[in-house]
C-alpha cells in the first residue's frame, strides 16, 4: 500500500477505534507501526485536527437538537400517564442539565470578563 495510502487509512482508523490495539486489528498491521506513526509530527497534528473537527462537528449537532432534546424531558416530566419514578428521571435530568448550562455559561461569561480585562490592561 502506498505511504499517502496507509497514512489516510491509519488517520481514518484511528479516528474511529477506541484503542491502538482495535486500529491495528482493523488496519490489519502491527501495533508498533501505529505508534511509529504517531511519533511523527505531522501525521500526529494532522489526527489531532481530526480529532478537533469531530469534536466541534459533533457540538454542533447536537446543539442542533438540543430544543427537541429539551422538549422530550419536558414531555416525559410533564406525562400524568407515567410513572412517578420516570417523571422525577425527566425533572432531575432537566435539573441537571439546567445547572450545568447555567455553571458554564457563568464562567464563560467570567473569561471574557477576565479576557477584556486583561487585554484593558495590556493597552
Amino acid at each position: 500500500m502506498a505511504h499517502n495510502s496507509r497514512r489516510e487509512l491509519l488517520l481514518n482508523v484511528l479516528l474511529v477505534c477506541p484503542t491502538v490495539r482495535e486500529a491495528a486489528r482493523v488496519a490489519n498491521c502491527a501495533e508498533s507501526a501505529i505508534y511509529a506513526w504517531l511519533k511523527k509530527p505531522d501525521f500526529k497534528s494532522e489526527l489531532d485536527m481530526r480529532r478537533a473537527e469531530m469534536v466541534t462537528d459533533t457540538k454542533n449537532y447536537l446543539q442542533s437538537r438540543l430544543r427537541e432534546t429539551t422538549d422530550v424531558i419536558f414531555n416525559i416530566m410533564n406525562d400524568s400517564e407515567a410513572s412517578p419514578q420516570t417523571r422525577l428521571n425527566a425533572a432531575s435530568e432537566a435539573f441537571r442539565n439546567t445547572l450545568k448550562l447555567i455553571e458554564t455559561s457563568d464562567i464563560l461569561n467570567r473569561l471574557d470578563a477576565l479576557e477584556v480585562a486583561q487585554n484593558e490592561d495590556k493597552r
